[in-house]
């Protein structure tokens, strides 16, 4: 191999091992260090859990570009409001402890989600361990309040002298893990690894990608195929999924760092269309004041701003994805505050979705979200096959021709 092209498979390793350790950060594990970031490591179970898990995620484009159900304040204060009152009446529904610690750390009330959880403990302790209702519900009690004590800690100000909280979070998440490890579409994992990386945060200047690995490969527990940055596709699309997730069920859709994993997955799978879409929302959240949690955040960095996902877009093309990124931001900002009207002025008639089946017959989803331009790129090494390929194909053909006719020559 020249020197150019081990250059290139270096700097392809380089770029894919790079959007690893960012998944370490997928988590929205996004304390700001002075202001601007995502503080969410949100892998919540409640009744909202259930229903998206029953409706599927949504599409990659409409996560890029905030397209996604995001309820206002009030939605968490009056399902508390009804909780409070129905496990009042009967304290053995598990469910309704989910409920109303999920609804107090959506509005920031962490220290009254985690003694939602102690409710939750004492009642399960009760109860036979072996059934299967009540071992689901071990795992929802481990991931929530896993989950309560790392946003306690980032909204404390994430501080490296005290880590009991994070401490704790890892912990209640590593045996939520071991109860379900393939719940919640697969993200706990990659949670899990980024409270382990904050845990053993590295000095600045020290590139941190060796303990966020080690941190995955014990969570998962997988062999160490990310330090070998050897990816198969079917890893690829875990960590895709597991992203997506993230995004779509906590406030981490507004993270750089989660934005920017997303995308170099996406560009290692060959989606080279919907990586240069993220490339536009990392840019967009740069630009309204976004940070991140690596020590070393520089917006003029490459690997933050100038990412180079989509490189195999040609101009024309990306030219259709700037114009499209455009418009389903605006879609989608006109889309979320309709929504959120639409619900306020439910709310002030005392209608709740969760009481209420009628709930969003009036609500018309509108505007509807532009379609994504129908870009298929081929990576340079994908040309290079099929220019080989067919070349053999040319070079058998034309074997085939000289040898008939010297057959043909020699009768």
């Amino acid at each position: 191999m020249t020197d150019r092209g081990a250059s290139r498979v270096r700097g392809y390793r380089e770029r894919v091992s790079l959007a690893v350790f960012m998944v370490m950060m997928l988590c929205g594990v996004l304390a700001p260090r002075v202001c601007g970031a995502s503080a969410t490591l949100a892998c919540l179970w409640d009744y909202d859990t259930l229903q998206m898990e029953a409706k599927g995620l949504p599409g990659i484009a409409e996560i890029l570009t905030g397209r996604i159900e995001r309820n206002p304040p009030r939605y968490y204060e009056m399902r508390l409001e009804r909780v409070e009152r129905e496990i009042a009446a009967d304290t053995s529904r598990l469910d309704l402890y989910d409920d109303a610690g999920v609804a107090c750390d959506r509005i920031g009330r962490s220290d009254e989600a985690i003694e939602w959880m102690a409710k939750k403990r004492e009642v399960l302790d009760g109860l036979d361990a072996n059934r299967e209702d009540v071992r689901e519900h071990e795992y929802r009690y481990h991931a929530n309040l896993g989950t309560f004590h790392a946003h306690r800690w980032l909204r404390a100000g994430a501080r490296r002298d005290d880590l009991g909280d994070l401490k704790a979070g890892e912990r209640e998440i590593s045996r939520a893990i071991e109860i379900n490890p393939e719940a919640h579409f697969g993200r706990e994992k990659y949670q899990l690894a980024a409270i382990r990386w904050l845990m053993e945060l590295p000095a600045p200047g020290e590139f941190p990608q060796p303990v966020f690995l080690q941190s995955l490969t014990e969570a998962d527990g997988t062999d160490a195929f990310l330090v070998r940055g050897r990816w198969t596709k079917d890893q690829i699309e875990d960590a895709i999924r597991g992203i997506s997730g993230l995004m779509v069920l906590g406030n981490a859709w507004e993270s750089v760092d989660m934005t920017w994993a997303l995308g170099a997955c996406l560009d290692a799978h060959g989606d080279a269309s919907l990586a240069y879409l993220a490339k536009l929302r990392v840019r967009d959240l740069i630009a309204d004041g976004k940070s991140s949690f690596h020590l070393d955040f520089d917006p003029d960095l490459p690997m933050h701003s100038s990412i180079g996902f989509g490189g195999e877009l040609m101009e024309t093309y990306t030219s259709e994805i700037d114009a499209y990124f455009a418009r389903a931001r605006a879609a989608a900002a006109e889309w979320t505050a309709g929504r959120d009207s639409y619900m306020e002025a439910r709310f002030a008639q005392l209608e709740h979705p969760d009481s209420s089946s009628t709930f969003w017959d009036g609500w018309g989803d509108e505007p509807k979200a532009p379609e994504m331009p129908n870009v298929a790129v081929e990576r340079p090494e994908q040309v290079i096959r099929q220019f080989v390929a067919r070349a053999v194909v040319g070079v058998v053909i034309v074997v085939v021709i000289v040898v008939v006719v010297l057959v043909l020559r020699s009768r």
